[in-house]
């Protein structure tokens, strides 16, 4: 029975595709690169939008900046001990590609 049960897990899995860009294939296109599949010729990847800092509504950047300065205690034994820790924090996201510059790409690749 478990090789049975074995059989059929086998062949009802779902097959693995491994797809690959190829490396050597880079084409730019505008702001966009595109590489063709290793092994489909209809298939290609193309690079991902530019990061940029995010804006807040009021459009200055998302960043923050976080500063903690420790001026020892008596009570900890270090009183003469002082220093300073800061944090700059920003968010980023990833510019999506335009419609402009994928038809181009398709376009090109036709």
């Amino acid at each position: 029975m478990r090789t049975l049960l074995l059989s059929l897990a086998i062949v009802t899995a779902p097959r693995i595709v491994a797809a690959f860009p190829v490396a050597g294939s880079a084409r730019p296109f505008g702001s966009a690169v595109v590489w063709e599949d290793s092994d489909d010729d209809a298939l290609f990847y193309y690079s991902p939008g530019e990061l940029r800092v995010l804006r807040r509504d009021d459009g200055g950047p998302d960043a923050r900046l976080f500063v903690v300065r420790y001026g020892g205690s008596t009570v900890g034994g270090d009183a003469d001990v002082s220093f300073v820790r800061s944090s700059f924090t920003f968010e980023v996201e990833m510019a999506p590609r335009t419609a402009a510059v994928l038809a181009q790409v398709e376009r090109a690749l036709a």
